[in-house]
């Protein structure tokens, strides 16, 4: 739990000593894009 919080981040109350919303290294909203982006492409080719 504790990497996938750091990876994608947590809202507060999420577990015990989150105290506030955390930003992940990854922004999931991104991964899909680029994620939709690739499946496009490569349907195409």
């Amino acid at each position: 739990e504790l990497l996938q919080s750091e990876l994608f981040g947590h809202e507060e109350g999420a577990f015990t000593g989150a105290s506030h919303q955390r930003k992940g290294a990854i922004d999931i909203r991104t991964l899909q894009r680029h994620t939709d982006w690739k499946e496009q492409n490569e349907s195409t080719t």
